[in-house]
This record gives C-alpha cells, sequence and structure tokens, in this order.
C-alpha cells in the first residue's frame, strides 16, 4: 500500500467512477483500475462490489476510505512542513556571539 493508490483509491470513490477519477488524476483509466487491485492485493481485502461499471464500498472499503482521508492529510501536512524547512520558514536558528558580545545581545535576544 502507498499513498498514491490511497489517492487513486479515494478519487475513485468520490467521483463514482474510475473514468472520471482516471480523467481527474491526469491518468488512464486501466492505471487507476491496476492500482486499485494492487491496493486490494496488498490489503487481501476486496474494497469495493463491482456489478458492472458500478460498484459500491465494502465495509472495509468504508474503513479505509476513512483512514486514508486522514493519511492523506497527513501527508499534506508533512509536505508543507518539509517545504517550510527547505525554505526556511520554519525551523531553528542558532547564534553563536563571543562573550564580549553577550552581555549587549543577551537582554535583545531574550526578547525573541
Amino acid at each position: 500500500m502507498d499513498i498514491r493508490s490511497l489517492r487513486y483509491f479515494v478519487e475513485v470513490v468520490e467521483q463514482n467512477s474510475f473514468t472520471r477519477a482516471a480523467a481527474k488524476l491526469h491518468v488512464t483509466q486501466p492505471t487507476v483500475s491496476k492500482m486499485i487491485a494492487q491496493l486490494e492485493q496488498s490489503l487481501d481485502l476486496a474494497l469495493l462490489d463491482r456489478a458492472g461499471k458500478r460498484f459500491t464500498l465494502t465495509d472495509a472499503g468504508k474503513v479505509v476510505l476513512s483512514r486514508a482521508h486522514e493519511l492523506l492529510a497527513l501527508h499534506g501536512e508533512l509536505k508543507v512542513e518539509l517545504r517550510d524547512l527547505q525554505q526556511l520558514e520554519r525551523g531553528e536558528l542558532r547564534v553563536g556571539v563571543s562573550p564580549q558580545t553577550h552581555s549587549t545581545l543577551a537582554p535583545w535576544l531574550a526578547e525573541y
């Protein structure tokens, strides 16, 4: 199971269609079908009850959908935090000062 397969699964359910999910994800429909099949195989559970072009979520599919939303949100937050670190928008700044300047800068630095 990987984050991409979870994203594809969520999109299929939200679009209620493999074809529309594929279009939204900018991939082919067979790619989406393959990713869902691999996800089901990795979990050793059916996530969708298929009836022709229609499908419904199994109980396992409902659980996976709920957790997939949480995992995708966490993944998005992780990407933002890492981007902030790369762009120096977040992190820790350490300043070294000599003993002579410490008494002058210490009160000023304490304000921050």
